[in-house]
């Protein structure tokens, strides 16, 4: 399965939802909403370039998400994270976006 990966849209109510369905069923013991996730990019502290991504499937379905940074506040320069979760009958869809992370270069992921 080929998943496309983009950013989340800002205001955008079906891709906070697909992603708290996600994260709910990854992480049970986690609280998502999707008002949280919808403020996440705009309250991140702007040297971490915080971005929520999705995984689309070539007909339009939600296929997993990533939230991916750089640990601005780390004592190491160059320290960063990237947490990916997948839906359960997609598995994969989160090896597939980090993969895609890491095969960019650093400033490109600091501008996007």
């Amino acid at each position: 399965m080929t998943a496309a990966i983009r950013d989340l849209r800002p205001g955008d109510l079906s891709d906070a939802e697909s992603v708290v369905r996600v994260r709910r069923a990854a992480l049970p013991f986690v609280i998502s909403t999707v008002e949280g996730v919808s403020y996440e990019p705009s309250c991140a502290h702007p040297a971490s370039h915080h971005r929520v991504l999705v995984a689309e499937t070539p007909d339009g379905g939600f296929a997993g998400t990533a939230e991916t940074g750089i640990a601005h506040d780390s004592p190491q320069p160059g320290q960063g994270y990237v947490n990916a979760y997948a839906e359960p009958a997609r598995r994969g869809a989160e090896t597939r976006c980090t993969k895609r992370l890491t095969k960019q270069p650093a400033k490109e992921l600091e501008t996007a």
